[in-house]
């Protein structure tokens, strides 16, 4: 069973470029790649992440209830396998297993093996950047290839805490960042070298009083991280987080 194709941002129908002429943020999901055709944002968190296979998947490693490759399997009491975020949607409305129809109790399903989960992280994707990205490689290392190699993901500019709004695949980020118009425009902290070992001063600069930061780590001991407890809003771009993948969300 071939698994069915789901909608990528670079479709033509789908208002990729008109939608980047707009300046509508893009935000595609960080582990599949996929966005909602009508809102050009991630797919809901109530639905399980989408994929497309690169040839027939065997119909026992496919979800009853989504019709597509597991996705976090988890096992009812009554030995059927469903992807977990399809299964609590579906006992939101019905209590009986839609295979054999024993009654279900979300406390007794538990996570299916580790031997299913390795055999469906194996199952060969396609990137869905097809515009852009060639790319076919296992379920499991998809989300790294979209996050650090795939020329069709969408990026920012470097300098977008300071102003910069562009957003667009990361095969025309260098020629941007050679015409940018704020990259003369770099704040005095990135200008300040850090020598390691050596105690230094940093200034944070707040220029909106919404900021929440905490920073672990005295005048007199090593910087361990940075907590950032509400995330600025640029313009257009919605976190910093979307931009920058090692920065955190904490609840403090």
């Amino acid at each position: 069973m071939n698994g069915n194709k789901s909608q990528n941002i670079y479709d033509n129908d789908n208002g990729f470029i008109k939608a980047l002429r707009k300046g509508v943020l893009l935000v595609a999901c960080r582990v599949c790649g996929q966005v909602d055709r009508k809102n050009l944002q991630c797919h809901p968190k109530e639905s399980a992440h989408l994929y497309d296979y690169e040839g027939t998947v065997d119909d026992d490693l496919i979800c009853h209830l989504c019709f597509q490759p597991f996705v976090d399997p988890v096992d009812s009491k009554c030995g059927c396998t469903f992807c977990s975020i399809c299964l609590q949607n579906y006992l939101l409305r019905f209590k009986y297993c839609p295979i054999d129809n024993q009654k279900i109790d979300w406390k007794y399903c538990h996570k299916a093996s580790q031997a299913l989960r390795r055999i469906i992280e194996k199952l060969l994707v396609v990137c869905p950047n097809i515009d852009y990205c060639e790319e076919v490689l296992p379920r499991h290392l998809l989300q790294t290839h979209l996050m650090t190699k795939c020329k069709g993901s969408v990026t920012y500019c470097s300098n977008a805490s300071i102003g910069c709004e562009f957003q667009g695949p990361r095969s025309v980020l260098s020629n941007h960042l050679l015409d940018c118009p704020y990259k003369n425009k770099i704040s005095d902290i990135a200008k300040e070298q850090i020598i390691p070992g050596k105690f230094c001063q940093i200034e944070i600069h707040r220029g909106n009083e919404d900021i929440g930061i905490s920073i672990v780590g005295g005048c007199d001991t090593p910087l361990i991280f940075i907590k950032i407890q509400i995330v600025l809003i640029f313009y257009n771009i919605k976190h910093l987080i979307q931009i920058n993948f090692r920065l955190k969300f904490f609840n403090i």
